[in-house]
């Protein structure tokens, strides 16, 4: 495992763990549940782990080969549906 994408990951868990209790307090909300913080986090692995997944389809022409057009396409639409879940997961927490 790329270990960019753990120090990513973890670094970013940090920012919603200090960040989504201030913005919740501060709009007088009650602070989410510590289940929701690791649903969150598993979202945001997730999230990285699709924008990866882009990445590689845009950037290598092997990749494209192989799937041709309409693989190509239906790689890309199930990777963005997966970012638009799991973006509407991490927004819940807010």
């Amino acid at each position: 495992m790329d270990q960019t994408f753990l120090y990513f990951w973890y670094l970013n868990m940090i920012f919603l763990l200090i960040t989504v209790p201030l913005a919740r307090s501060y709009r007088g909300r009650k602070i989410p549940e510590f289940s929701d913080f690791i649903a969150a986090g598993f979202s945001l692995g997730g999230i990285i782990a699709l924008i990866r997944v882009l990445l590689k389809l845009i950037s290598q022409p092997e990749l494209q080969e192989i799937l041709e057009l309409d693989g190509q396409v239906a790689l890309g639409l199930g990777s963005l549906f997966g970012l638009y879940l799991a973006t509407r997961e991490i927004a819940k927490l807010f």
